[in-house]
Parts: C-alpha cells; sequence; structure tokens
C-alpha cells in the first residue's frame, strides 16, 4: 500500500515539473504598422493618382477593384538591401520579391472638402536557397513611404494645374 502511494505520488511529481517546465519561445516576425495618409480629395481623384504613381513604378496590379477599394499589385523582384548571402569572404544580396496592397476608405468629413485614407502593406519575401524557399522579412517601410509622398504630390500639382487652368 505504501509502495503504491509512493509511487503515485513519485508520478505526480514527475509530471507536474516535466509539464511546468519553461518551454523555449518560438521566433515571431513582427510585422511593422502598415503606412496610411489621409489626404484632401475625391474618391476618384484619389484614385486616379494612386494608379498614375503605380504606373509610374512600372507596377503591374491585376486585382484594382474601384468600388472595393482595393489594388494589390504582382509580385515585383530585385535584390535585397537587407539580406546577403556570405561566401568566399564576400557578400552577395539575396534575391527578393515584394508586392503591395493599397486600401482606400473614403472619410465622413464636410462634402466640400473630402478625405481618403490610404493604408499601404508590403509583403517582402527573401530567397534563402534552393534548399529553403522564401523567408518573410520585415518591410523597412520605405517604399510604402514614397508612394504615399508621390500620391500626395501628383494631388497636389493636379490641384495646382486645375487653379491655373480656370479663368
Amino acid at each position: 500500500m505504501k509502495s503504491i502511494a509512493l509511487l503515485s505520488l513519485s508520478c505526480l511529481i514527475y509530471f507536474s515539473i516535466s509539464f511546468s517546465a519553461c518551454s523555449i519561445p518560438r521566433h515571431t516576425v513582427r510585422y511593422a504598422e502598415e503606412p496610411q495618409q489621409i489626404f484632401h480629395g475625391s474618391y476618384d481623384e484619389v484614385w486616379a493618382a494612386a494608379l498614375k504613381v503605380l504606373d509610374a513604378f512600372q507596377y503591374k496590379y491585376p486585382t484594382a477593384n474601384k468600388d472595393s477599394g482595393f489594388i494589390e499589385t504582382d509580385f515585383y523582384t530585385g535584390y535585397s538591401k537587407r539580406e546577403y548571402i556570405f561566401s568566399g569572404g564576400e557578400k552577395f544580396p539575396k534575391e527578393s520579391k515584394w508586392k503591395l496592397a493599397l486600401r482606400f476608405l473614403a472619410m465622413k468629413s464636410h462634402p466640400s472638402s473630402p478625405k481618403v485614407r490610404i493604408r499601404i502593406k508590403k509583403e517582402e519575401e527573401v530567397n534563402q536557397g534552393f534548399l529553403e524557399g522564401w523567408k518573410k522579412i520585415e518591410s523597412d517601410l520605405l517604399t510604402e513611404k514614397v508612394i504615399l509622398y508621390r500620391i500626395g504630390r501628383v494631388l497636389y500639382l493636379n490641384k495646382k494645374i486645375e487653379l491655373l487652368s480656370t479663368p
């Protein structure tokens, strides 16, 4: 009877220690928040400016739905400026690919000064090698900020041209 109680107590202690041991946390990739900006202009003007900027950067956008306010580009390929392969004492940039997703939202405002918010998300992946495949990496937010800046400049220039062309 004592041996059964001792055995059950030792099993209880063993399982409680083994299941309460510290586990190694998984490595999680933290992605930065999506850059966003509010533009003063009608939804149609902001949409046209965004398409003009994407065309200037030669992005192809097979998914462009104006009614739902969503544009997604194809993958654009190039070489990473932050990820390298080290071989023979030299470093070579890794192959990378990325695509952009733009979301448009017409905000409630006074009818004489409409506002549209644009959010941009960049999904970037780096080729780790032919055996490992592609790995998602965090965006440096530079591309997103440049596109938002360019959209703002296109809207600004369009308003200036409109002011100059009206008598």
